[in-house]
């Protein structure tokens, strides 16, 4: 049983296909400027037998094609790892692609096994300095660890990068993102996600401040920019 907040169904960026996106309920960051605080109890949201959730993927498989399956989403799929361990296995039993997004913040054995059932990592970066990553996140914490481990085990993964004037957009560290991502030939992909002002009204809804009242959206100029900065040293870098 995994506790879920909403289902979507979207379209691939790849090809025909759609995927199933299970956004979970629960996330152990408070990042500043997210568009989803309703997803951040972990007790809220709706139990879901691990039977619904599998029904409901054997329905969607004809639509799947060849580049569609199940993606896992949130708030943060691996705060619930002991319960989605199970589940996982059960949808590689039916022969489902298999895609897991996560900050990257709780990295331990139970992932790892979590790691070995999932076909593509969407590892969203906060932020590649370690300071930044904190005060954007609220926690301390090291995303290479899951790069070097789907390297290690020549598992695919996509970068995911929320680009936010006055926190991400410094230009040295959108350098250092390009040189250190470089050498992982398993990163597949690297999407830019300038941020959006769209999840603030959830804030006056729950009753929540909203910490990046503040910010502004990043104009072309410097989406731009920064597409160029990483596209330098990687490939396949595109604007979300």
């Amino acid at each position: 049983m995994i506790r879920v907040h909403s289902y979507e169904t979207l379209g691939t960026h790849e090809g025909p296909g759609i995927r199933l996106v299970i956004f979970m309920q629960g996330c152990n960051a408070k990042c500043i400027y997210c568009h989803n605080p309703d997803t951040w109890p972990e007790c809220a949201g709706k139990s879901v037998e691990n039977d619904v959730i599998l029904e409901k993927i054997k329905n969607s498989i004809p639509y799947f094609g060849d580049h569609g399956g199940v993606t896992f989403s949130g708030g943060d799929p691996l705060v619930q790892v002991d319960d989605l361990i199970p589940l996982c296995r059960n949808i590689k039993e039916m022969g489902v692609n298999i895609a897991i997004e996560t900050n990257a913040s709780i990295f331990n054995e139970k992932v790892k096994q979590l790691m070995d059932l999932t076909d593509l990592l969407l590892l969203d970066l906060k932020h590649i300095d370690a300071e930044w990553r904190k005060k954007i996140t609220g926690l301390s914490f090291d995303p290479l660890k899951f790069a070097e481990y789907r390297e290690k085990n020549k598992q695919p993964f996509w970068l995911r990068y929320v680009l936010v004037p006055g926190y991400t957009d410094e230009k040295d560290c959108l350098r250092d993102i390009a040189e250190i991502f470089s050498r992982f030939k398993w990163l597949k992909k690297t999407e830019i996600l300038p941020y959006h002002e769209g999840g603030e009204n959830k804030y006056e809804k729950l009753d929540i401040d909203y910490q990046g009242s503040h910010i502004d959206t990043p104009d072309q100029e410097l989406i731009e920019e920064a597409k160029e900065i990483l596209a330098a040293k990687l490939s396949d870098v595109v604007v979300r």
